[in-house]
């Protein structure tokens, strides 16, 4: 199923054109009534429009400060399940977690003065972010748009973001919950190497 409102949208009006272009009478045996084809058509048409219809609805939730939590009640599923189909949505126009701007979460460490010349500097690693969420803790990567896992303790988050980063040899970064980084643990190239 399309993710994006755009292709929500695109597959509705794709809907539209091919439904535009067929003839419920043409399709209909000679002896049948053809209006039980009409009904098939219209009722695609609604599913269609009620995607996107849907889409819009749970992006203006979130916006408006419903967690998913609440939103998944309504959808009749899992958190999880309500996060993976429209968290995508929601979270271009949310664009922030907690008071941190996901933009600056997301954009690339700069190396500091002192880490210059040491060798390869972790900045053009995807390195890991502990961040907290509206339900709870999530793990992101640098230039991820999504959340790669998301956790109901920070503790249970840190435990993921740290086994992701050891495996893959960046940097764990763990936030605190207005955003800010707490603490970081190098598992490749440091950047910055304890002096002596």
């Amino acid at each position: 199923m399309p993710r994006t409102r755009e292709q929500l949208q695109e597959a509705a009006d794709a809907a539209e054109r091919w439904l535009d272009s067929l003839d419920p009478a043409a399709i209909a045996s000679p002896d049948t009534d053809a209006s039980r084809l009409r009904r098939v058509g219209d009722a695609v048409r609604n599913v269609a429009r009620s995607h996107v219809e849907l889409a819009d609805a749970v992006t203006e939730a979130r916006e408006h400060g419903h967690t998913w939590t609440q939103i998944a009640a309504m959808l009749g599923t899992s958190r999880q399940a309500a996060r993976e189909r429209y968290g995508e949505l929601a979270e271009f126009r949310e664009r922030s977690v907690r008071g941190f701007a996901a933009t600056e979460m997301m954009a690339p460490l700069a190396p500091s003065p002192e880490g210059a010349g040491r060798g390869t500097v972790m900045a053009d690693k995807k390195n890991i972010h502990t961040v907290p969420t509206e339900d709870g803790w999530a793990n992101r990567r640098e230039d991820g748009k999504r959340a790669s896992s998301t956790h109901d303790t920070k503790a249970e988050a840190q435990a993921a973001g740290r086994a992701a980063a050891k495996k893959d040899g960046v940097e764990h970064l763990i936030h605190k919950k207005d955003g800010t980084i707490g603490d970081r643990n190098s598992y490749g190239n440091d950047p910055h190497p304890p002096k002596g």
